[in-house]
């Protein structure tokens, strides 16, 4: 279990991973606003394992000058291409033995076997499994704190059995309420990992229709902020844009997620 980081001088390799994204990336993001405090004119170098493989490999071999401080985050981890599997993994291990790096590693599944060893020591490994039950009551408690949104009894059951281990989905229903919007009245007929799925997907001829099923089921809004979030490089970039399209009124979150689709037809950038 993580709580704390303190060893940001020191050889290290944190891997986090297990299906509920949302609080894996809280958990990426206190960790490098932590680094940040103590290495401010340190750049984080993030790449996507899946689209990036190539650019990650290089970062993670590369020395740096005088032995400054590195922050790398491999994203996407469990779709890292077969090909560059034994290589990551030596890089990794090579790690081990240097005093210059803080590698964080991002996965949806537990490691294959090549990269077992990021569930032993010396690598710091938590897992962000599904919540449900009285932990996912608790985790719904304390985000409406966070929002200074008041629970009811009767809210809290209807949050719990509407969005019973979808993070994401509780948490876009939380900003809702805290902005004075009505609870949802149905449970959501796709969740976060649909989304993903969408966000990730290699198929135009399958994405257009899961575009349609989602947005029958969940609010734009919600799709849109769920699939920015999983973005880096020129993609956050490009969310950025049709944010300020939709806020400007010049779009909207249908047109502009039809629009990312579209356009990346024609950008491997993503799928390749």
């Amino acid at each position: 279990m993580i709580s704390s980081f303190h060893c940001y001088d020191e050889k290290v390799i944190i891997f986090l991973y297990g299906p509920d994204s949302y609080r894996r990336q809280e958990k990426l993001k206190e960790i490098t606003a932590q680094y940040q405090v103590k290495h401010a004119d340190v750049a984080i170098q993030m790449f996507d394992a899946a689209t990036q493989s190539g650019a990650l490999l290089g970062a993670l071999r590369e020395q740096s000058l005088f032995g400054a401080a590195k922050f790398v985050v491999a994203q996407n981890f469990s779709e890292l291409p077969k090909d560059f599997t034994e290589l990551i993994s030596a890089a990794l291990k090579n790690i081990f033995d240097s005093k210059e790096f803080i590698v964080v590693v991002t996965s949806d599944d537990k490691p294959i076997k090549d990269f077992a060893f990021l569930l032993k020591s010396p690598v710091v490994a938590q897992e962000f499994a599904a919540l449900t039950g009285s932990a996912f009551e608790e985790f719904i408690k304390r985000e409406a704190s966070r929002r200074k949104t008041r629970l009811t009894p009767q809210l809290l059951v209807a949050l719990r059995d509407g969005f019973m281990g979808d993070a994401w989905g509780l948490v876009s229903e939380l900003d809702t309420l805290s902005l004075g919007g009505a609870v949802s009245a149905v449970s959501p007929a796709l969740g976060f990992l649909d989304i993903q799925r969408f966000f990730r997907s290699r198929d135009i001829a399958s994405v257009l229709p899961l575009l349609e099923r989602l947005l029958l089921g969940q609010d734009a809004a919600y799709v849109f902020n769920a699939c920015a979030y999983q973005t880096i490089g020129a993609q956050k970039i490009q969310f950025a844009d049709y944010d300020v399209a939709v806020k400007s009124g010049r779009s909207d979150y249908e047109t502009v997620l039809l629009d990312y689709v579209m356009a990346d037809t024609n950008n491997v950038e993503r799928r390749e």
